[in-house]
């Protein structure tokens, strides 16, 4: 694994859950923005069952995703 500078800061605790999603730059901006909502999963193979999955307090987990994780399920 890879630890990008900076990112220490969230493997911490908070009072809240500080979750980190894995996907392509035209949805995140989509969803900050309002205009895309983010999309259930519903695949045979999910983990939790169906549902939108979020990384907690580990953004390095939610990059390694949305760059690789998906495709070894494509």
């Amino acid at each position: 694994m890879i630890d990008k500078p900076g990112w220490s800061l969230y493997q911490n605790r908070p009072s809240f859950a500080l979750g980190f999603h894995g996907t392509d730059q035209r949805v995140a901006d989509g969803a900050i923005s309002g205009g895309t909502h983010l999309m259930r999963s519903e695949n045979t193979y999910d983990w939790l069952g169906n549902g939108i999955y979020f990384w907690e307090s580990d953004p390095q987990r939610g990059l390694e995703w949305a760059q690789h994780g998906h495709a070894k399920y494509s």
